[in-house]
């Protein structure tokens, strides 16, 4: 999954698997709910893809086959759930997680982008005043339109197309070894970072509890669930993983805890439920706890950076303040002077 995506594609997304989820509870086969949301889709995007997998299914294939065809128009997690779904028996029930995933995730999303939007106006009200000579000229004298323009485009354009790049470079579909580099460096990054790993293993306990609830095995599980979980880092480590897995020489609870990427947490729970025979519990429990716990890092860092651009530009905008009336104080005194 990508790191930046608009909260509308993820409520469209997740009305769609309420619409399916409430449509198959009633008693309609999935044919017939797929067929409705063709005549009225939650999204633009989402007719041809709802097409493709129809056809596919009317010619013998399963949901999950059907989807196959649909290119990336689904995340992997999607997929290794919907696919899982199928194979126990409780689709609906994936329809109904995932909804409630996204709409949370959507929501989300939308705190942030709304707690973003004040600090972000000021900074670029800022920018167009400061440096203050330029927008001096642009007010007092004439002519000076053409500099002020200059100089704003040479600092806004750098900085749209720096955003821009990053966001396509974060797309999940794209660029693996970009992503896989800015996952790296994230993870340096105060709260940010943990949130994002938190995030990731949220997504891995989800897929794990569905795939093996389903009665796929435990490699093919965690292969599977780690590419579904949008981390390049826990990706290739449970593909490294499967050998070991398939010979028998090593457990899951016992990789866990020879790998650094995983928390005490983490692997003590798995390995508890793992025990106990109650390893479909101890997942969900971990996916409820790591989702939390990233939602709660991600608020926390919207927070930081709110007041770190708003004193950012109180700080400059009194700089230059400062700045301005102690060059006017010092004309008037050299005007005093000169009598």
């Amino acid at each position: 999954m990508a790191l930046i995506v608009a909260p509308g594609r993820l409520a469209n997304r997740a009305e769609f698997y309420f619409q399916l989820n409430s449509m198959i509870r009633a008693g309609l086969p999935l044919v017939s709910a797929l067929e409705n949301l063709q005549t009225k889709p939650p999204g633009p995007g989402f007719r041809g893809p709802i097409d493709e997998i129809l056809y596919h299914i009317n010619n013998g294939s399963t949901f999950a086959e059907g989807l196959a065809h649909t290119g990336n128009w689904l995340p992997p997690f999607d997929r290794a759930l919907i696919e899982a779904g199928e194979k126990s028996g409780r689709i609906d029930q994936v329809f109904k997680g995932l909804a409630d995933y996204y709409q949370r995730t959507a929501l989300l999303i939308r705190q942030i982008i709304g707690k973003l939007l004040y600090p972000i106006g000021l900074l670029h009200f800022a920018l167009l005043i400061f440096p203050i000579g330029t927008f001096q000229a642009l007010i007092l004298e004439s002519g000076g339109f053409e500099e002020y323009l200059t100089q704003k485009a040479l600092m806004f354009i750098p900085a749209y197309v720096a955003v821009l790049g990053t966001i396509v470079l974060m797309q999940s579909t794209r660029f693996y070894f970009w992503r896989s580099a800015i996952e790296k460096i994230l993870n340096f990054i105060p709260v940010i970072g943990g949130a994002r790993r938190a995030l990731a293993l949220a997504r891995l306990s989800a897929a794990l509890e569905a795939l093996i609830s389903a009665g796929v095995n435990i490699p093919e599980a965690w292969q599977m669930s780690g590419s579904a979980s949008g981390s390049p880092t826990l990706k290739r480590i449970t593909a490294k993983w499967r050998a070991g897995l398939e010979s028998g020489n090593h457990t899951p609870s016992e990789l866990l805890q020879r790998e650094h990427y995983f928390p005490n947490t983490f692997s003590s729970i798995y390995k508890t439920g793992e025990m106990s025979g109650q390893l479909d519990d101890a997942l969900i429990r971990l996916r409820d706890y790591y989702q939390e716990e990233s939602q709660r890092k991600l608020d926390r860092f919207t927070k930081a950076l709110v007041t770190t651009v708003i004193l950012g530009v109180m700080g400059t905008v009194a700089y230059f303040i400062i700045n301005f009336f102690q060059g006017y104080f010092k004309q008037i005194n050299d005007v005093i002077d000169g009598f």
